[in-house]
């Protein structure tokens, strides 16, 4: 239970206009480190990305 917490809590602080977006269904920035690999939030807490890694190389 404290994980989940603390990794919602990093990923908020680290990703939080992504997460904003994808809770209210709005599209990500074209510009959004995440956006290559398909975001999707995991009970309204988590963010988890779903597709494979093969854009991994182009995180910056």
């Amino acid at each position: 239970m404290a994980e989940r917490y603390w990794l919602a809590a990093n990923q908020k602080e680290a990703f939080g206009y992504d997460i904003s977006n994808l809770l209210s269904q709005r599209p990500l920035f074209k510009n959004s480190p995440v956006s290559l690999f398909n975001p999707y939030i995991e009970g309204e807490v988590l963010m988890k990305v779903g597709g494979t890694l093969q854009f991994s190389l182009n995180i910056k």
